[in-house]
This record gives C-alpha cells, sequence and structure tokens, in this order.
C-alpha cells in the first residue's frame, strides 16, 4: 500500500490528482534506483526495504542536501568572481547582479520545489552591487516582477528598451 501524502489544496481535484501520483511515481521511481529525473540523480542510493514514509524521507533529505550543495556551489564561484575582480582592480567599476528564478520550498511547510504559490516560491532575489550609484546596505522594499529585470539591465548598459518591451527599469529605485 501507498503511503498517504499530504497534498495542499492548490488548484482544481485533476491538478491536485496529478501532484499527488507524481510524488507517488517519484517515490517508486527512486525506490528502484532509477537515475535522473524522477529518480534518484545519483542512482547510487539504495532504499530497498523502506516502507513508503521512510523513503519519503530519505530522498527529501538527499534532495535538501543535493539543493543546498548546489546553493553553496553558486556563493563559492560568486565569491571568485568578487575576488577576481578585486584582483584586477575593476570591482568598484563592475555592476554585479545576482539573480536566479523563484524560490524554492527545502521543507517550508512540509513542501519541496517550487511550483506552489505560496510567499517563500513567489519572491526572486534581485541584489545589485554598484558603488557609484547604490550605497551598501541598500533595500528596496517596492515589488518588482522578472519583466522588469531586462529594463533595468538594458539601463545600466546605458541603452533605452524599446517601447514594445514590457517592464519598467528598476535603477531609479
Amino acid at each position: 500500500a501507498k503511503a498517504e501524502i499530504m497534498i495542499p489544496l492548490v488548484g482544481n481535484v485533476k491538478e491536485l490528482e496529478n501532484q499527488k501520483q507524481l510524488v507517488l511515481d517519484i517515490i517508486e521511481d527512486v525506490k528502484k534506483g532509477k537515475k535522473g529525473k524522477g529518480g534518484n540523480p545519483n542512482g547510487n542510493k539504495d532504499y530497498s526495504g523502506l516502507n513508503d514514509v521512510e523513503t519519503t524521507k530519505a530522498t527529501y533529505q538527499d534532495f535538501a542536501k543535493d539543493y543546498l550543495r548546489c546553493i553553496a556551489a553558486v556563493d563559492e564561484n560568486v565569491g571568485r568572481l568578487i575576488d577576481h575582480l578585486k584582483s584586477t582592480g575593476e570591482l568598484d567599476n563592475t555592476i554585479v547582479i545576482y539573480t536566479g528564478d523563484q524560490g524554492f520550498y527545502v521543507g517550508e511547510h512540509g513542501f519541496f520545489d517550487k511550483r506552489l504559490g505560496l510567499d517563500e516560491a513567489m519572491r526572486m532575489p534581485f541584489i545589485v552591487r554598484y558603488p557609484k550609484e547604490i550605497a551598501p546596505g541598500t533595500v528596496v522594499e517596492d515589488i518588482f516582477n522578472n519583466v522588469d529585470f531586462a529594463t533595468t539591465l538594458i539601463d545600466y548598459a546605458g541603452q533605452t528598451a524599446s517601447e514594445e518591451m514590457s517592464g519598467i527599469s528598476m535603477r531609479p529605485l
């Protein structure tokens, strides 16, 4: 018997059933040692002998560790970029922007992934370092959309976005 899995009440009944089935399919794939999408990325974990709840917990722990390792690698490489810019004397002449896609649940609300419309999944980082224009520690509380990213980058490049483009530059803020 498959363990009951709590699925958030988001979307219609058909979508909820699809989400539940996706989670159940992943559990089965992981138990079989399937590699890649839908299974363990490394394919080297043995979950045989675990019940569905134990498999779910073990899979989640592996997922969270892999996700956090990825974040640590990004952090390390942003640091390497900053160090290189310092060593060449170009750090203060360079606009450094860190952004990404929507946030990811790593256990918040008991979820993983990013496809549910709760606060954590709706936020996107947009961090700009440009000491010629932005004082360290500046925080802008205004709400931006990712559609504003391109027009902002075009503005910082000293160009004007075409009128067909959506979004506004965040630079004046």
